[in-house]
């Protein structure tokens, strides 16, 4: 085993033919390279845009229609006024190529929007595509609208404008567009890097993959780390940690302040954001031409968070598997003429345990013990260990009813996306495939129930694996690691540049690690190994995140508290 780190790097570095670690520029991308595109009239900028539904929260007295299966949608954009025109320079090329983008009304000013991409070549123009964007005071819901155009042959201009026509023909002021990350697209006879694919399942234990056949067939076939350790024991700082490749007292995302001393009480908590100074995995790979994009199904992963940096598309679906594999696969499929990065995260199997139906798997379900506690409210409130331990004290026979229906959501999990990942697999054999979980779940194994509570082998070991067909040997991995060093790890594997201090390597053993910073106030504040050796770090105060507060909109403050959890 001690060569082992050492055999599976050299084959994962040297895996990919001559060349295709360098990547390989994009024709036009004016949301990375912005002195590619000038205002020739009215005004432009670069920034997000969201899109947002009511069903972020499951109570509005404005619902009375299911959710639809995306409720939030936000997007790296031009913005660009109503009037206004912007243009860039293309050079030639051969070969078909298209434009791609997705528009949307930015900003609450009333109007219609005539939205036109015009291709100018010496003094001949000519439309490629328009589309007419209805107001927002219309009463129609909020969307993303497609937009492509095939673009001709040759070097030549191209030019976006928007446009509201008033009485006798005038242009009036009308609102700002955002234009969703336009990009030059064009096929390539063989991608110059890989397709990487991460699946990251929130709240799965280590042990929860022996519940999950068809998973563990297909991470079998990869590398496999026994022993990797969460950098904390809920879900914003641990993804925070994944995508900065940073411990949570770097990174800054987490909690807010606590109480000099975990007195008891509830205690009201508040959220900070990653620190935006540092790098993120997604800006890597989008530098390097990647099409990137995240579907998650957690409020505690929106873009308030700062993570969403990077992703051409980030967006919060329903919270069932089903409709998280359908968007993510729809993506999958669209984005195939450029070299694809998609995180997939998906909600199951966190409270509450109730898996959908699955024959011969869930369909014969005890009660939930759980229902008769009111346990929304109490985990929306920040209680000290004591509390939390007397709340959840249910008899051994509940117990062990609630741990059935927890590993059967597991079951269900597996189900549905054992061949989801296959099929990804089976069509694109060349992809590596990740697969991540933020935290565990403690399900009384030392007394207490549920996680961010505690820093227990049940809550911070989690399953870790990286699958690469014909590039990485299978092998199943003892030594310690940082879960977050997956990070710097998808990157050397993939041949893309790795960002100034991202020295993590999942091939070799780390000599020191650490979970920290809690959600709610503890006994303990952490745990450090130093090799294999644990102790627990004391509680302290200092645990609070430091990064900067995010302004949350109702919807998404209403979510978290249904979650069980409360914003601040």
């Amino acid at each position: 085993m001690r060569f082992l780190p050492l055999l599976f790097l050299l084959l994962a570095v040297c895996s990919f033919p001559e060349g295709k670690g360098a990547p390989k520029p994009l024709d036009w991308n004016p949301c990375l390279g912005k002195d590619a595109v000038v205002v020739l009239s009215g005004s432009l900028r670069f920034s997000r845009s969201a899109m947002h539904t009511w069903w972020h929260g499951l109570h509005h007295p404005r619902l009375s229609r299911p959710s639809p299966p995306i409720l939030g949608d936000d997007r790296d954009s031009i913005i660009l006024s109503t009037p206004g025109h912007a243009a860039a320079d293309l050079p030639p090329f051969e070969g078909p190529r298209s434009l791609r983008t997705a528009l949307r009304i930015h900003s609450a000013t009333p109007g219609r929007v005539h939205c036109e991409v015009f291709w100018k070549s010496g003094e001949d123009w000519t439309s490629l595509a328009k589309l007419e964007l209805p107001g927002h005071e219309q009463g129609l819901p909020d969307a993303w609208f497609p937009l492509e155009a095939s673009l001709p042959p040759g070097n030549g201009q191209l030019e976006l404008v928007c446009r509201t026509p008033g009485p006798g023909g005038l242009r009036v002021r009308g609102p700002e567009v955002a234009w969703a990350h336009p990009v030059v697209v064009r096929k390539q006879a063989e991608p110059s890097l890989p397709d990487v694919l991460l699946v990251t399942v929130d709240t799965l234990r280590a042990d929860g993959l022996l519940h999950a056949p068809q998973l563990s067939r297909i991470l079998s076939r990869g590398a496999q780390w026994s022993d990797a350790l969460s950098p904390s024991n809920w879900t914003l700082p641990a993804y925070a940690s994944l995508f900065s490749a940073q411990g949570p007292e770097i990174h800054g995302a987490g909690r807010g302040p606590f109480s000099p001393h975990p007195v008891s009480g509830p205690e009201v908590r508040g959220f900070r954001a990653v620190h935006p100074h540092l790098p993120l995995l997604a800006e890597s790979f989008r530098r390097a031409g990647y099409a990137t994009a995240m579907f998650h199904q957690n409020p505690l992963l929106e873009a308030w968070t700062g993570l969403n940096r990077g992703f051409e598309r980030y967006v919060r679906c329903q919270d069932d598997t089903e409709t998280g594999l359908e968007i993510a696969a729809d993506w999958w499929g669209r984005e195939d003429d450029r070299p694809r990065f998609l995180v997939l995260h998906l909600m199951a199997p966190h409270l509450p345990y109730s898996p959908p139906a699955v024959e011969g798997l869930t369909d014969r379900l005890p009660e939930d013990p759980l229902a008769k506690l009111a346990w929304r409210e109490f985990l929306a409130e920040d209680h000290t260990p004591d509390e939390r331990r007397a709340f959840f004290d249910l008899e051994e026979t509940d117990r062990q009813l609630v741990r059935e229906r927890y590993f059967a959501e597991i079951a269900a999990l597996d189900a549905r996306l054992g061949p989801w990942m296959e099929s990804i697999l089976t069509t694109s054999p060349e992809t590596l495939v990740a697969f991540h979980s933020d935290h565990g779940e403690e399900l009384w194994d030392d007394g207490g129930f549920e996680h961010g509570h505690s820093f227990h082998e049940s809550v911070v070991r989690v399953p870790l694996a990286l699958v690469a067909l014909g590039r990485l040997e299978a092998a199943s991995i003892d030594h310690p690691v940082q879960a977050h060093d997956l990070a710097p790890t998808l990157l050397r594997v993939s041949g893309i540049p790795l960002p100034d201090g991202w020295t993590g390597d999942l091939f070799t053993p780390a000599e020191e690690s650490s979970s920290t910073h809690p959600l709610f106030r503890t006994g303990t504040g952490g745990i450090r190994r130093i090799s294999t050796v644990a102790e627990s770090l004391p509680f302290s105060p200092t645990h609070s995140s430091k990064g900067p507060q995010p302004g949350l909109r109702p919807e998404e403050a209403r979510a978290l508290a249904e979650l069980g959890y409360i914003g601040g």
